[in-house]
């Protein structure tokens, strides 16, 4: 993990809302072995497509948000 990488702040998002008692949606659970990190560099290209569009869309709001 990178400290900019946006899946980390979209877990750590989750994590607090979850902890604020607030409704939160759950997209889905993978679950990995972790003596098999293969296992999550292979889920990790395979949803490459969706993080980019979660980066680009959370680009997008801070973008359309700044005139606040």
């Amino acid at each position: 993990w990178r400290t900019d990488d946006l899946t980390v702040r979209v877990y750590d998002d989750l994590i607090n809302t979850a902890h604020q008692a607030e409704f939160c949606d759950v997209m889905g659970e993978v679950f990995f072995d972790l003596r098999e990190p293969r296992a999550m560099r292979a889920w990790q290209r395979k949803m490459r497509g969706r993080f980019e569009a979660i980066s680009l869309i959370d680009e997008l709001i801070w973008r359309l948000s700044e005139a606040d």
